[in-house]
């Protein structure tokens, strides 16, 4: 099913963002959900990136963050959000919401990671 999920992800991303060329740039960030021994839950989550829409052929930056936050926690059962925006300022309210959202230590343990999509550092 979370493989199923998965390529459905990537298909509306390339979609939409195919759709999109004429921006400038795309703005994302990532975030992830597991639980710990101690039932709160791990939220990983990256900074906020900007990469040139004219790089987005063939692109697959849902399954690249989804695998790298597997290897990073170590276990499979690990959600795997992609976020994009096609303006900047969306993007940082986005994040900004998402951070905050997640900095409840009673429930949540916070983790910032340095993630951004290898084929375009």
């Amino acid at each position: 099913m979370k493989i199923i999920y998965t390529l459905l992800i990537m298909a509306v991303a390339s979609v939409a963002i195919s759709s999109f060329t004429t921006k400038n740039y795309i703005y994302y960030f990532c975030d992830s959900r597991t639980m710990n021994s101690s039932g709160k839950k791990v939220v990983r989550i990256s900074p906020l990136y900007a990469i040139p829409a004219s790089d987005t052929a063939g692109w697959q930056p849902a399954h690249e963050w989804a695998n790298w936050v597997n290897q990073e926690a170590g276990e499979t059962k690990v959600t795997s959000d992609f976020n994009y925006y096609f303006s900047k300022a969306d993007a940082k309210k986005q994040l900004n919401n998402a951070v905050k959202r997640y900095s409840d230590t009673s429930k949540y343990v916070l983790k910032r990671v340095d993630f951004r999509l290898a084929s375009k550092k």
